[in-house]
């Protein structure tokens, strides 16, 4: 987990870390989702489906609101419920013509808002005679837990009045299932275990009774069974060596990684097709060090006058893993003189490999491919030499390789490529234009996140939905705020967390271009870092003194992208530039161009709401393509409309006519399933396996019934998944109502796994994947989106290709190119999951004093910021005009006082030549300083952690509570957080506009409150190694007799002389003999004895004395 401080006052950090996305229950829009449910009344006990009923005699069902107000009306349908009444409760029976009949009732209402909600439809069995019930109760009793992942179970149940159902074990303890039926039907429950493929069973999954079947009699039926066995996953192991060839003289790693194995576990190996002699190591045998369910090695060819043609080959093997696990690298005597290849590289070497991208590649390197080498790229030794002598670089930074390419040299080794890719297609960045004299406007995200992803992807996925404002240029460092006054006096810091936040900023073409900046606590609401989405590259500005208009778009999908569905939530703001005091006109036309315009009535603020949540204002119902376009006036400026008129294409929500079947999890039941049509969100667009919110209705509200939807048309064809009430849904699931196929195949496909690179949820997870009709390379990063895997969406680091005969372990996944994020893979897991260095900068000097001032006797108006080398006045006044008395409000040194005393702006005392006082009255020349007057509109906020500590705040103008609500955040910091409650008649002095705000009670207790800073994980220090139980009289004999290793020691540091053993991984008990004197042997071939209490050497128990290696032993 990568830990960055942000600057060196800050007592926050970026945690580079990925992250999971909650689940909330609201719709696409922001709304609840709203639940609607049905039950039947026995007695007065509310029953949940499925329900009974005796032909000819009433049953009550009852209409809930769980979560909303009903509007008093409810619709009921199927059979005679649909004539029973409009509330809540209704009363009815039905009448059989025959035996028995299942019915299913439904019912609807309107909310407050007259939102249509829909409950999920409600079953009951109908019957001539009396029905009882059959219940199995099933005990669960499977280790390590009920709710492991290592098996599944289902339930298969029916009589003869109710259809066969499979349903899935939902993994409780107990966990009931009831079939209803009369006397003298039948019933039948069947229950089945399946064990996971990645998992064991150390003891066999049971049932105590597998199934059940009889005929009711006069009486319910109580039947039981229970579920025991022990499961344990499977271990794993793969090797991944960092290069296939190379040269004697050059090192080498070879990476394991396993799944299961705990920490310290010590995984032997034994190296074949070379001797002790060629290797540094001088041994053949040793051992991986497991932590976390990695370790690596690294081997090296000593180079020799011996001439071994063409290649040893260096194979590494597990000891004692069935099947075998294995891996080769070809070792090569030192590069001869032979005629060597060239390429143009870049001279420089850079951080990252879009800077290396946009070098010219002008400087020549030479290189020559090992055999197995096919063509340049990882692994491959670049020199600076025709003569193959000496490294290219050994920095270990990108370069540009060739016309379009680029990778890192000497990372690995000196001169040895690694990482290397194409170059990323040209993104074209565009100039931001600012203002020099005016505050320049920009829309940023209210959310945020810790770490922005490659490129920034993540950031910019957010939504930019709040206008703010700033001085200077963006890139300078500057600091964000909510609110800009008639005389362009800014105030209310956007309130950051030290988090990513999407920017949106106008080009020279009125063009938005998105950005993601991280934005700092301290001092609130600066600008850290900034790059262009997409890129690594910090946006280039120029200057603009032109009065100017831009038109942002927001919905829940995103901003500016021209197409909402009918009856969205969109958002238009004009953002102006260079305009003071502006007022607003908005107007629409179903085509471009002020003349098709007409105004809109009542929309006169800088932001146009089309399709408010709860009503009101300007709608959109019907689809086509709207434009809007915003006249805008101001001090000198007269009907400024944005030059690019934003057009919106309405369109309606895509449905989906699908197969659905109640189940607790993801089943192919449904691709056979009743039809229902749902709808779905922007993604769904595309297709219905990458839709990420549903809905009942085509407005985009209603909840669903719970269970699994499939847009199968022929029961064995397209794909199923489960989707919650809410909407949110589960993955497709992997090959679909096909099921997966027999066998694997084998032509076309390219077999491989894949590891979750570091510093994302599930790091170091394993998946097998098949890949249909394309490729990549061993150590390729790529980046996937979430098609099911246990890892979910990000980037995997490929560690092992198998023959394409290879039978993969399951689970697998087959996948085409649109499961990638990117079909490029990236060099690095760091490039690919967005690690981004956050430099420590110093903004606040701690030496310097700050001072936020503002005119005797206001409460409002702007801050007027001064900084100094020395303690400030209390007072300032510019020159004899006694009117121009300022006060201190906010002072700040050395991290004491209040950080809204700074201001990247600030003005220096010591080039102002104002005149200092010890207060107001005596600046101003009178007995007495100014009156304040309390703020004319005044609201009351109260503690987010106790609501019943309130404060109240005010604001210089007399606003309307709608206005207040649109220009002012809901939660704002005065030392404490505090969230909006009420208006006020109580006086107040405390101006809105002089606090930081937030999004939420959340956002400010993370800026007030943030976590400790994370403890770094690191790997153990402790060392493992095998040595023989047995012992020799000499070296000689040791050498020559032990070679078997049969005790494990623990150390920490090099093994040798003076080295203390233990027995076991808290180094707690020192492995020590009792009495022994002779050598042992090591696993890496060294001879050594071992202290033991009352040596008359003097050497300590447990300590290695005596040390040396069995090289330079005779062998007999």
């Amino acid at each position: 987990m990568a830990v960055n401080k942000v600057n060196t006052r800050s007592p926050y950090y970026v945690v580079a870390s990925g992250s999971e996305g909650s689940t909330d229950q609201t719709s696409e829009e922001g709304r609840e989702i709203y639940l609607l449910k049905i039950v039947q009344v026995v007695n007065n006990v509310e029953k949940n489906s499925p329900g009974e009923g005796t032909s000819n005699a009433n049953i009550t069902l009852r209409a809930i609101p769980v979560n909303f107000t009903s509007n008093g009306t409810y619709t009921w349908t199927g059979g005679n419920a649909a004539a029973a009444g409009t509330t809540p409760d209704i009363t009815f029976k039905e009448v059989l013509s025959g035996a028995s009949q299942e019915f299913s009732y439904g019912c609807s209402t309107l909310d407050a808002d007259g939102n249509q909600i829909t409950a999920t439809a409600f079953k009951v069995s109908w019957a001539t005679a009396t029905q009882y019930t059959a219940t199995l109760t099933i005990a669960n009793g499977i280790l390590p837990s009920i709710s492991s992942a290592g098996y599944s179970g289902t339930v298969t149940k029916s009589s003869s009045i109710q259809a066969q159902e499979v349903v899935a074990l939902e993994k409780l303890n107990p966990e009931v299932f009831e079939v209803k039926g009369r006397q003298g039907d039948s019933y039948s429950f069947v229950i089945a275990l399946t064990l996971s493929s990645n998992y064991n069973a150390t003891s066999a999954l049971a049932i105590s009774v597998a199934s059940f079947s009889g005929t009711f009699g006069s009486a319910n039926v109580a039947l039981a069974s229970s579920l025991t066995g022990t499961l344990a996953l499977k271990e794993t192991f793969i090797l991944t060596p960092s290069v296939t060839s190379a040269t004697e003289g050059d090192a080498f790693t070879i990476d394991l990684t396993t799944t299961n194995l705990a920490d310290n576990t010590a995984v032997p190996f034994t190296i074949t097709g070379v001797s002790a002699s060629d290797l540094v190591r001088n041994g053949l045998t040793g051992s991986f060090q497991i932590f976390e369910n990695e370790a690596s090695e690294t081997f090296e060819a000593i180079k020799d006058s011996l001439s071994e043609q063409p290649y040893e080959t260096f194979t590494l093997t597990l000891n004692d893993i069935s099947p075998t696990v294995s891996t080769s690298v070809k070792i090569y005597d030192e590069v001869a003189q032979v005629t060597a290849t060239s390429i143009d590289v870049s001279p420089i070497g850079r951080t990252s490999d879009e800077l290396a991208c946009l070098d010219s590649a002008s400087e020549t390197a030479y290189f020559t491919l090992l055999d197995g080498q096919t063509a340049l790229g990882n692994g491959v030794i670049l020199f600076s030499d025709q003569s193959l002598q000496t490294p290219y670089a050994s920095d270990g930074k990108y370069y540009k390789i060739g016309t379009n390419h680029n990778g890192i040299i000497g990372e690995v080794a000196d001169g040895r490529i690694s990482g290397y890719v194409e170059c990323a297609s040209d993104i074209v960045v565009k100039v931001i234009e600012e203002s020099e004299t005016k505050p320049n406007p920009s829309m940023i995200s209210s959310t945020s996140v810790s770490t922005p992803g490659s490129r920034g992807i993540d950031a910019c996925e957010q939504n930019a939905d709040t206008e703010i404002y700033y001085d200077g240029s963006i890139t300078q460092g500057t600091l964000l705020y909510t609110q800009k006054d008639a005389s362009d006096n800014l105030s209310s810091v956007f309130g950051g967390v030290d988090q990513w936040h999407k920017l949106t900023l106008y080009d020279t073409s009125d063009n938005p271009q998105d950005h993601y900046a991280l934005i700092t606590s301290y001092p609130p609401g600066y600008v850290s870092r900034i790059f262009v989405c997409g890129t690594g590259f910090i946006p280039e500005t120029t200057i603009t003194l032109t009065p100017r208009v831009t038109i942002n778009m927001s919905t829940s999908d995103g901003n500016n992208q021209g197409f909402a569905f009918v009856s969205q939530r969109t958002e238009l703001t004009a953002v102006v530039q260079n305009i003071t005091n502006a007022t607003y006109q908005w107007e629409k036309g179903s085509s471009s161009g002020a003349s098709n315009m007409s105004d809109i009535s009542g929309e006169t603020s800088s932001s146009l709401v089309i399709n408010e949540v709860g009503g009101g204002g300007e709608t959109q119902t019907s689809a086509g393509v709207v434009f809007y376009n915003c006249k805008v006036s101001g001090t000198g400026v007269t009907t400024t409309r944005a030059d690019v008129f934003k057009s919106i294409t309405w369109q309606t929500r895509p449905s989906f006519p699908l197969r659905f079947a109640s189940t607790g999890a993801a089943s192919n039941t449904a691709c056979t399933g009743s039809n229902v049509t749902i709808y779905g969100d922007r993604n769904a667009v595309t297709a219905f396996c990458v839709g990420t919110q549903f809905y009942a209705n085509a407005n985009g509200t209603g909840a669903l019934s719970p269970g699994s939807y499939s847009d199968s048309t022929s029961g064995t064809n397209n794909n199923f998944r489960y989707i919650e009430a809410s909407g949110i849904p589960g993955p497709c699931i992997n090959y679909g109502c096909a099921g997966a196929p027999v066998s694997q195949p084998t032509t076309n496909i390219q077999k491989v796994a894949v590891k979750r690179c570091e510093n994302q949820t599930n790091a170091g997870r394993i998946e097998y994947i098949i890949f249909n009709n394309f490729e990549y390379t061993l150590g390729n990063i790529i980046s996937l989106k979430d098609f099911g895997q246990t890892g979910g969406e990000g980037c995997y680091e490929i560690i092992e290709v198998y023959a394409d005969n290879y039978t993969l372990p399951t689970p697998n996944f087959t996948l085409e190119t649109t499961d990638f994020v990117r079909s490029q893979p990236f060099g690095k897991c760091e490039t690919c999951v967005g690690e981004i260095e956050v430099e420590e900068e110093v903004i606040i000097d701690l030496n310097k004093y700050y001072g936020a001032y503002r005119l005797c006797g206001s409460t409002g108006g702007a801050l007027l910021y001064i900084v100094s080398d020395s303690a400030l006045p209390n007072v300032l006044r510019v020159g004899a005009d006694t009117t121009k008395c300022r006060h201190t409000v906010y002072t700040l040194h050395n991290n004491e006082g209040d950080v809204r005393a700074y201001s990247p702006d600030a003005l220096i005392l010591e080039d102002l030549g104002w005149i200092e006082f010890n207060d107001c009255t005596t600046c101003i020349g009178g007995s007495s300083a100014p009156t304040i007057t309390g703020l004319p509109y005044k609201r009351k906020y109260k503690q987010c952690d106790d609501a019943s500590k309130t404060i109240v705040f005010g604001h210089s103008e007399n606003l309307a509570a709608t206005e207040w609500a649109i220009r002012y955040p809901s939660v704002v910091y005065n030392g404490i957080c505090y969230e909006d409650s009420t208006t006020s008649t109580d006086t107040t002095t405390i101006n809105i506009d002089d606090l930081t705000n937030f999004r939420d009670c959340a956002s400010c207790d993370a800026f007030v409150n943030p976590p400790p800073a994370p403890v770094v994980e690191r790997p153990s220090n402790i060392k493992i190694m095998r040595i023989s139980s047995s012992s020799s009289l000499n070296t000689t004999a040791a050498c020559n007799t032990l070679f078997t290793y049969d005790v494990d020691v623990y150390y920490i540091g090099t093994f040798g002389d003076n080295t203390v053993l233990y027995s076991d991984t808290a180094l707690s008990t020192i492995y020590a003999p009792t009495s022994e004197t002779n050598f042992r042997i090591n696993e890496n071939r060294n001879s050594f004895k071992i202290g033991y209490s009352g040596n008359p050497s003097g050497v300590r128990p447990g300590v290695v004395y005596n040390f040396g290696s069995c090289a330079g032993v005779d062998i007999y």
